[in-house]
């Protein structure tokens, strides 16, 4: 591991004494929620307090040795992956979405099919029945003549 910054190792060792006074005066009265080695939050921001010192320290002296600290506007990083992967990486997405839309297409179509099913049963159900209806009118009109 990295060793630590003069800072934090002395904070570390006055922390690790305070500590050990606690529980040799009193156990009891020693809450693990106080202690900065305990309390996750705590720890964590004292890193985050301790990095942003070390920004604010750290800027004005780039500045004054001429660094610069931003990226030019027309700044391009060297890409992590080749062009060949990505192409690849590219394909296989658009391959992905071109599936998905084919499945959906496929399951409204069979939607489709079920509703029109439905409308084709309804309407020679009416023809029946409007068949029904015109022979039993001839029915009637032949009785009655």
């Amino acid at each position: 591991p990295a060793p630590l910054a003069p800072e934090l190792a002395m904070k570390e060792d006055l922390h690790g004494k305070e500590r050990e006074k606690k529980l040799k005066n009193d156990k009891a009265s020693v809450n693990l929620d106080e202690d900065v080695v305990h309390n996750d939050f705590k720890r964590e921001m004292m890193f985050y307090r301790q990095a942003q010192a070390a920004v604010l320290e750290a800027i004005p002296r780039l500045h004054s040795l001429n660094i610069k600290t931003k990226r030019p506007d027309d700044y391009f990083a060297q890409m992590a992956k080749s062009d060949d992967h990505m192409n690849k990486i590219r394909s296989k997405l658009l391959q992905k979405e071109q599936s998905q839309q084919r499945s959906e297409k496929i399951a409204r179509l069979r939607e489709l099919k079920k509703f029109g099913k439905k409308v084709q049963i309804e309407v020679q159900q009416k023809r029946l029945k409007e068949k029904k209806d015109m022979m039993d009118e001839m029915k009637k009109v032949r009785k009655g003549q």
